[in-house]
């Protein structure tokens, strides 16, 4: 757990290589496999230019590479198999994965599409819930992914979502946001604070995710920390007393 949230960590400073083009919004979220098969992969593209890939079959065979394993707060399970960096260029139709990290060594996505480097996709279709993507490894074949679907997830909260939110107030406050536990990494900014400020983060099983103080600040102060399986966040402010003043970021992705 600790390898891969360190590697995730890292691609938050490669810089956004996929964010310059316009057509690039489209692909950003949550995707999964069309098909009949028990397990199908779920692909993630975020806006800071990393990608990862999902696959709960994945999970049952991995005990060699239990860091791979992400339990959620939910009892679901899943394994986190690859990640990396995405681009698109528009003009080529053409989606390129690079600096591609197994986590799994032979994982259902890497014995579809090989582990070339790069690999890349034409793409046949896309539209705002449907993505038609094409390789041409050994022989051209095409698969269909879909956005923000699944039999089981009745609701959209359920899905992958960035969050950049703002908190302020007095005294004590209790605040939820409901995540997919696909999210890896929040990134905690405080911009405000008149005195000691005691902050906890929870997930959805009461498990401690972080516990920091804010003491008082000026200027802005920020951290980042793994975030993995959480479906439900819970954030605590603990202050020393009803009149005191906070204010604090949070950014999820």
């Amino acid at each position: 757990m600790k390898s891969i949230s360190r590697y995730l960590l890292g691609l938050l400073l490669v810089g956004c290589t996929a964010c310059e083009q316009d057509g690039v919004r489209k692909l950003q979220g949550e995707w999964l496999l069309h098909s009949d098969y028990e397990a199908p992969d779920l692909l993630i593209f975020r806006s800071d230019g990393s990608y990862l890939v999902y696959n709960d079959l994945d999970f049952q065979g991995i005990e060699s590479n239990a860091a791979a394993n992400i339990r959620f707060d939910n009892d679901m399970a899943t394994a986190l198999t690859e990640v990396g960096i995405w681009s698109y260029n528009d003009q080529e139709k053409l989606i390129t994965l690079k600096r591609r990290k197994f986590l799994l060594e032979n994982s259902e996505f890497n014995q579809a599409y090989g582990k070339g480097e790069p690999l890349n996709f034409k793409v046949k279709k896309l539209s705002g819930k449907e993505l038609v993507i094409c390789t041409n490894e050994d022989k051209q074949y095409c698969d269909t992914y879909l956005k923000n679907f699944s039999p089981s997830k009745e609701h959209e909260s359920a899905f992958y979502k960035e969050v950049s939110q703002e908190y302020s107030g007095l005294g004590d406050r209790t605040f939820t946001l409901d995540l997919s536990g696909y999210e890896t990494s929040l990134r905690l900014t405080s911009s405000f604070c008149a005195g000691p400020v005691e902050l906890i983060l929870e997930n959805k099983k009461h498990q401690e995710v972080l516990t920091t103080n804010l003491k008082a600040v000026q200027k802005k102060q920020g951290m980042v920390v793994p975030l993995l399986g959480v479906t439900q966040l819970t954030i605590r402010v603990s202050a020393e007393d009803q009149y005191q003043k906070w204010q604090f970021q949070v950014e999820i992705r």
